[in-house]
């Protein structure tokens, strides 16, 4: 595979004006990316046009860090900004088609240089949708300023191998494809994928819940006020959501979405893909757009399952009650689903709404892509919950083997989380990082935060080789950031071959707070780093950001835990990019060991920029119960443990 070499391009940051919905060519390519419908804001919501005028830079992302394609296949590239704009600066490769045609009404495009394009719109955008193609095989590159996406483009598969993905991991086993009848809806020569996950969970559905399905979860949020409709197939589900006089549905069978979603309902947009709405490993959408219907909304299973296929159940803007935003709980229940935004999520409605609404899961286990995708809310886990990604999958009711439109994907992509007290969570990707929170509307919530309750129990696994979302880490966090876990509570990371595990990220100001309450234990075991270069912030296992008041607290009798094999790296351990503080209090513990044998590679250490060379991590050891800095490799040259510390140590233990 070739790849093209490409030069930067400022961005061109265009008049910004209040955020304006917009129509990504809803009926026949891919779903609108953040499109804000049109209605009354409350006073203050939005910063005025003449505030914004003066902002030179807009900070751009793309929506993942790579894709896969065919020769001729149209590929949407989805291009997010911090901010509405009427123009965005894109550097494309010689061999990239652009697809004028499929360009919404208003947006057209320049080119500047023979590299260089500019995407214009009449109305400040957001989101920017930019469909091209390609005629050679090749591995290209897009970029929007320093922000890059890779595009690896292949033959199309021969007959009867239509559907057939490579899995994208190093560490799984891959399991032979069962000579299942394909249904209906898929391809009559379309071959089963090889499956990307462990064989042992293929047949997940004939397992035992792992928790009570008559638990009542969540429904103490109605109080004495629960009205209840029981539903048994799709179109019961939907009108039901839309329906305001319940907020409690209760699911009596097993059921999947149809090959025609939308058919049979009213007050909704749907979405397909090339005039297929529920295509095999491609994702659709279904937009709710009744007025003001939000409310909390309990949604409980019973122990049923959903299959959403390639459907992901939307709202836009016009759904919101002001009064009552959106509050959903989905318990008891087993969701199958094969969208890249997941099953059920709010993309769609304001980044204000968002951070106002909620989305908890409570007793549920999910197998397939990303479980949410929705930037500004926060998210409440409970229970057992369980989310798996899996390529293909077998939900069990007849169709046989689904797959999902994406293999690198993380399971949320959110603001916030909050993980109940008790709570067992288990999450793992294909190749991604895991979680990524997003900074996205800090005058309505200035911090991104992860809070663990007490005795919870989290497993964090991120797969695969490439980094995929939330920077390859199992923790990604931009902005303020407070990450708590929980007296007696246990976090196990493991991140992926050379990527991080607690990354945070965000302006120079920023800062984090990593604090282990009592008796709490933090686990990461790295498998293993073979990059050199600057110290990134997803490639060391945990960084800190550039404010100089980061801290990281271990509290009275807990444990931090880090063990790093296969380090044939220059990147640390623990690396504050600007200094910080480290505490170790009474009968704690750190344990750090590592094989790593550069002399560069320290286990805790910060910046060494010229803006940074003042700078200094205090440590302040306690009464701990152990400090453990141990490399274990055969070393070579001069090496540090510590680089640019003061140590303040007491009654201790320094092994």
């Amino acid at each position: 595979m070739k790849k093209k070499p490409l030069k930067l391009l400022l961005l061109v940051i265009g008049l910004v004006s209040i955020p304006l919905s917009f129509p990504f060519l809803r009926d026949t390519f891919i779903a609108p990316l953040y499109a804000l419908q049109e209605q009354e804001r409350e006073e203050g919501e939005l910063s005025s046009a003449e505030e914004r005028a003066d902002l030179t830079d807009v900070d751009f992302q793309f929506l993942t860090s790579n894709k896969q394609g065919y020769l001729g296949e149209k590929i949407p590239i989805e291009i997010v900004a911090h901010q509405p704009v009427t123009e965005v600066a894109v550097v494309l490769p010689p061999e990239a088609v652009i697809e004028t045609s499929l360009f919404p009404e208003g947006m057209t495009i320049e080119q500047m240089e023979a590299d260089q394009w500019q995407l214009l719109n009449e109305t400040p955008q957001s989101n920017w949708l930019l469909p091209i193609t390609f005629e050679e095989e090749g591995t290209y590159e897009v970029m929007v300023g320093e922000e890059r996406i890779e595009i690896e483009i292949q033959d199309p598969p021969a007959e009867g191998e239509e559907g057939q993905e490579e899995a994208q991991e190093s560490d799984r086993e891959e399991a032979e494809p069962e000579n299942e009848e394909q249904s209906e809806t898929t391809e009559p020569d379309q071959a089963e994928q090889p499956e990307t996950t462990d064989p042992g969970q293929a047949e997940q559905s004939s397992q035992p819940l792992p928790f009570d399905a008559d638990d009542p979860g969540n429904l103490y949020l109605l109080g004495d006020d629960v009205r209840t409709i029981e539903v048994s197939d799709w179109l019961e589900f939907m009108r039901a959501i839309q329906d305001t006089r319940y907020n409690h549905i209760l699911l009596v069978d097993d059921f999947d979405s149809p090959d025609r979603p939308a058919d049979g309902l009213s007050n909704v947009t749907m979405t397909d893909y090339w005039w297929d709405q529920n295509p095999n490993g491609h994702p659709t959408y279904l937009y709710h757009n009744a007025p003001r219907i939000s409310r909390t909304l309990i949604i409980d299973g019973q122990g049923h399952k959903i299959d959403f296929r390639s459907v992901s159940v939307c709202f836009y803007n016009s759904t919101v009650e002001t009064n009552s935003h959106w509050d959903i709980t989905l318990q008891n229940l087993e969701i199958y689903s094969g969208n890249w935004y997941g099953p059920i999520q709010l993309n769609n409605i304001s980044d204000a709404n968002e951070t106002r609404s909620k989305i908890r899961y409570h007793n549920v286990t999910h197998i397939g892509n990303q479980l949410l995708y929705t930037r500004s809310t926060s998210v409440v886990l409970s229970g057992h919950v369980s989310s798996h990604q899996m390529s293909p999958y077998d939900a069990g009711l007849g169709r046989g083997n689904w797959d999902i439109n994406d293999l690198n994907q993380a399971n949320f992509e959110i603001n916030s989380m909050e993980i109940k007290d008790g709570a067992t969570v288990e999450l793992s990707t294909i190749n991604s990082g895991n979680i990524q929170f997003y900074d996205l509307q800090r005058s309505l919530n200035p911090n991104t935060s992860l809070i663990i309750g007490d005795d919870a129990k989290v497993t964090i696994t991120a797969n695969g080789t490439a980094a995929g979302e939330a920077a390859g880490a199992n923790l990604y966090f931009d902005g303020h950031t407070i990450l708590t876990v929980g007296e007696r509570s246990t976090l196990d990371l493991n991140p992926k071959h050379n990527f991080g595990s607690i990354s945070n990220q965000g302006w120079s100001n920023v800062t984090s707070h990593i604090h282990l309450l009592e008796d709490s234990k933090v686990s990461i075991h790295s498998p293993g780093r073979t990059h050199i270069g600057d110290n990134w912030d997803n490639r060391t296992l945990i960084s800190m950001p550039l404010g100089n008041t980061s801290s990281l607290t271990l509290g009275k009798g807990s444990t931090l835990e880090i063990e790093a094999v296969n380090q044939d790296t220059n990147q640390h351990i623990i690396y504050y990019h600007s200094g910080g503080v480290l505490t170790i209090e009474e009968d704690a513990t750190l344990d750090i060991r590592s094989d790593g044998h550069r002399p560069e590679h320290s286990l805790i250490s910060t910046a060494h920029r010229l803006e940074a060379l003042s700078s200094s991590i205090r440590m302040d050891i306690n009464d701990a119960a152990k400090v453990n800095l141990q490399k274990t490799g055969n070393l070579t040259g001069n090496t540090a443990l510590l680089q640019n510390v003061i140590l303040d140590a007491w009654n201790h233990s320094i092994q």
